[in-house]
């Protein structure tokens, strides 16, 4: 497999579990920074001869993993049940049913089972946001900037991802530390 495949194929899983169905082939080719389909036609044909993935004939966004269950058809109460198993409660699980704010979901503190409605854009509410040390949430402010920088290749933002995640899991895990010995 090249460089080239493997970095497709990141982006065809990535792509998946955060939209729930398969990027298209311009996607790909913007991703790679491509200038024609052609050559990502050749790479899916190649990564599916492999059978690292499968797509349907005809169909756009078809691009699927073998082997990778569809959690959409996965009832909510199995993924709950496997989550509890786990020792996962995310916040949102928690809470009994969504609130519509101005036309949108009602979004709650990243802290596990705290509930508190925070702004769009907004990771924690006021109290656990106070909580953090302020070298963390410089860090993450600033790795939310970086991640964020007007006029990033797709390449680019997808290199700064890792350092962006890390800084939030960090806060996340100071906060939750801190409502725990509170």
């Amino acid at each position: 497999m090249t460089p080239q495949q493997l970095n497709a194929l990141d982006f065809i899983r990535e792509h998946l579990a955060r939209a729930g169905f398969g990027p298209s082939y311009q996607q790909v080719a913007d991703h790679l920074g491509l200038a024609s389909k052609s050559n990502v036609h050749r790479m899916i044909d190649g990564l599916e001869a492999q059978g690292l993935i499968r797509r349907q004939r005809n169909k756009n966004r078809s691009l699927t993993l073998p082997g990778t269950p569809d959690l959409r058809t996965v009832p909510s109460a199995l993924l709950t049940a496997e989550l509890a198993r786990r020792g996962i409660v995310p916040g949102a699980l928690s809470r009994p049913e969504h609130v519509a704010i101005a036309g949108a979901h009602e979004v709650s503190c990243a802290v596990d089972g705290c509930g508190i409605a925070v702004r769009p854009g907004h990771a924690f509410c006021l109290d656990h946001w106070r909580a953090i040390c302020a070298t963390t949430q410089n860090e993450l402010l600033d790795a939310h900037a970086a991640y964020n920088a007007p006029g990033l290749s797709k390449v680019e933002r997808y290199a700064r991802a890792p350092r962006y995640q890390a800084a939030f899991e960090a806060a996340r895990w100071e906060a939750e530390r801190l409502r725990r010995a509170g």
